[in-house]
């Protein structure tokens, strides 16, 4: 619901206005439970006093509210409604359950809208832990942890088959940030294989003879692979040196006879320069293969250049330390913030100073002030230009043009930076 409000072409004032209507469409249709929490209404489920028919229409009138009160810049809550949705499916499942077997139901109304609550909870939230404890704690009793336990379980194993990410980490996994699988995956996905392909990959053609490429094998070094292309340069297979040790054996007699083809593997994966380094290392270990091609996304088959499994966990160990010395960068830079200075040693320190009036308009390169004044400017804070009274850090580089308003984080001799922050 949130996609299709965001979709909608309308004044940002006019959608939490269409969702009130919403809303408000219910409580004319003569359902006014769906408004605020709907605790007394979930009371009165647990007592059994809500015909089955009323509590089967609350369920999807719940479900369409809160969506609509969520797409619509609303707070529709997650805990609340879902304890509301539980107790109506509960004593819905108590109708039926009663109508189809009315010698077996043993549990009272009250005991199947509990269960249900724990289920919904734990499976929107993919906590089963929190909706066993919190209903158990509302009971009291022992007679229904069993059932609490049970339910709260399967819907979790029920919900994850029908939506891998719970109701709280969805957002974060269409931002690529996957929570379960870790660190690594994250950093992996977001670099590029353009960002770490070397250009250009070892190709020979499908009926060039034995002697030959066992020449070229010897003679290359940088490559794993050998990649084996078709008389169109589309590739058909690889070699590697397991396919060349097969025809060691017996060179003087199978080089006749023998060609590229030949030995061949064709279960060939590719990966494109807009690929991530995620998908690569996903290839690498299912094929146990340390090169891959890299091909045109535009002419599917031709190579432009291959990845080694090297150059990716290179890449990796570089994008965390970059990670980590920024994560420290930011932690200095609230020091000196708070502080707006710090001592690095006698005679040094870091401070946040405004940009003198004569830097402004002038790129770092001209001012060259590591060379002239021993001073390294560290981070530029400026005023950001979408969102007025906000403001943004920018790294700095030597085309980088200081502004009037610019705060620069510093860091060299204390009588400069002092000098710099009277002038």
């Amino acid at each position: 619901m949130e996609d299709v409000f965001d979709g909608l072409d309308l004044h940002p004032v006019a959608k939490p206005a269409l969702g009130g209507l919403v809303i408000g469409l219910f409580g004319v249709a003569g359902l006014p439970h769906v408004f605020g929490v709907g605790y007394e209404f979930i009371t009165e489920a647990l007592r059994g006093e809500l015909p089955l028919m009323l509590m089967g229409a609350l369920i999807v009138a719940k479900i369409i509210g809160t969506s609509a009160t969520l797409g619509s810049g609303g707070s529709g809550g997650i805990l609340a409604p879902s304890l509301f949705l539980g107790a109506m499916l509960g004593g819905v499942v108590w109708n039926g359950a009663h109508a189809l077997t009315p010698g077996v139901v043993t549990a009272n109304y009250g005991a199947y809208a509990l269960v249900g609550m724990a289920a919904v909870v734990a499976s929107a939230t993919r906590a089963p832990l929190q909706a066993i404890l919190i209903l158990f704690e509302l009971t009291g009793g022992y007679e229904v942890i069993l059932p609490l336990m049970l339910s709260s379980i399967i819907a979790v194993i029920v919900g994850h088959r029908l939506m891998e990410e719970s109701i709280y980490t969805v957002k974060l996994r269409a931002r690529g940030i996957l929570l379960r699988q870790g660190q690594e995956v994250n950093v992996l996905r977001g670099i590029r294989v353009s960002e770490v392909m070397q250009e250009g990959a070892t190709t020979v053609p499908f009926n060039m003879r034995l002697r030959p490429l066992l020449d070229l094998v010897s003679e290359t070094s940088m490559h794993s692979s050998i990649f084996v292309v078709d008389e169109h340069d589309r590739i058909k297979g690889y070699i590697t040196y397991q396919e060349i040790r097969r025809v060691l054996f017996d060179v003087e007699s199978l080089e006749a006879v023998i060609v590229a083809g030949d030995i061949t593997n064709l279960d060939v994966r590719s990966v494109t320069p807009a690929d991530s380094l995620d998908v690569v290392m996903r290839l690498f270990a299912q094929k146990n293969q340390d090169e891959l091609p890299v091909v045109d996304p535009e002419e599917p088959g031709r190579i432009i250049g291959s990845i080694h499994r090297g150059d990716v966990v290179n890449a990796y160990n570089n994008e965390i330390l970059k990670r980590d010395l920024l994560g420290s960068m930011e932690s200095g830079y609230e020091a000196v913030r708070r502080a707006r200075t710090t001592s690095l040693g006698p005679g040094y320190t870091m401070a946040e100073v405004e940009v003198p009036s004569h830097f402004v308009g002038k790129d770092l390169r001209s001012l060259d002030l590591r060379n002239r004044e021993g001073i390294e400017i560290i981070l530029v804070r400026r005023r950001s230009p979408e969102a007025p009274g906000k403001t943004e850090n920018v790294m700095p580089s030597a085309e980088l043009v200081l502004r009037h308003g610019d705060v620069i984080l510093v860091s060299g001799p204390q009588r400069v930076i002092e000098r710099m922050t009277k002038g």
